[in-house]
């Protein structure tokens, strides 16, 4: 599978496939609790970012410990 990405000058560039670019993979889903007593499920989401290591160190949003 090849990615690609537009750079700041609008040019089309493939993904290296040698550098790992996919961070902070993760999902969320759960339940609301309504005010009548029922409930609605929230679906599942699959968050992740795209970017270097050193992109995503700077921008995550906590620290790993």
């Amino acid at each position: 599978m090849r990615f690609y990405y537009v750079d700041k000058k609008g040019t089309q560039k493939e993904v290296p496939a040698n550098v790992e670019m996919i961070h902070g993979v993760s999902t969320t889903s759960g339940t609301i609790g309504k005010a009548d007593g029922k409930s609605e499920n929230i679906a599942e989401k699959l968050s992740f970012y795209v970017g270097t290591k050193e992109q995503w160190d700077q921008a995550r949003p906590y620290k790993e410990l």
